[in-house]
């Protein structure tokens, strides 16, 4: 999701490829009609059409952004998802997956960001999330330490409006009737995540170890 800052810069502070990505991408079926809600210029999207062959339909609030995801997204559209944009009724429970990457922490609303664009997705449907964990040991340590400091990226960006952890980020997907298939976790260090994918150690303890949550939900 692309979102102005102080400095100037927008979409570019989220073009870059990330733990939390390379898990989204493995998750996505091959071939799959994905909805990219948040999809900024699209690198996610790229990375699935290369990888997987899937079709790509996006929408972001930044037009800069949305200008470079459409080179390659079968269409993109600029609107607002914390106003609920209504994509055109022709896609109405048609995408296979659809996806919200480190997008919903960006909401004041995340359950009903999440609720209107689940309605997208077709019946069996996938729903791959990620979200920040705020819980995080390092976040722990700091805190202890007497410091909570807000900065350009990572789990206290201070673009942030909601903070999650593993519980609550739990009660996000199950308010809006999703049901879990899985969890992952990035650790925070790309190289790991890389490197580890499905088998990251911080699986073992995610409340405190994860960096991130990856869920992989079905539409009933």
């Amino acid at each position: 999701m692309a979102l102005p800052v102080a400095n100037g810069a927008s979409y570019m502070r989220y073009s870059g490829w990330t733990g939390s990505k390379e898990l989204i991408a493995r998750l996505v079926p091959e071939k799959s009609r994905v909805l990219d809600v948040g999809c900024s210029s699209g690198v996610l999207g790229r990375e699935l059409i290369d990888r997987k062959g899937c079709s790509l339909i996006g929408i972001d609030i930044d037009s800069s952004a949305a200008n470079v995801a459409e080179k390659y997204y079968t269409r993109v559209f600029v609107g607002d998802i914390q106003q609920l944009y209504a994509l055109p009724a022709e896609y109405s429970k048609t995408f296979d997956v659809t996806v919200f990457a480190d997008v919903l922490e960006h909401t004041v609303n995340p359950e009903e960001v999440l609720s209107h664009y689940v309605a997208y997705a077709r019946s069996g449907g996938i729903v791959i999330i990620s979200l920040p964990n705020v819980a995080n040991w390092l976040n722990r340590f700091y805190l202890l330490a007497g410091k909570w400091d807000y900065a350009d990226f990572g789990t206290l960006d201070r673009t942030h409006l909601k903070f999650f952890t593993y519980s609550t980020a739990k009660k996000l997907v199950g308010d809006v009737g999703l049901t879990i298939k899985r969890v992952e976790c990035t650790s925070g260090l790309h190289s790991l995540d890389y490197k580890t994918g499905f088998s990251n150690p911080a699986r073992v303890w995610k409340n405190l170890l994860a960096y991130q949550f990856v869920f992989e939900c079905l539409v009933r």
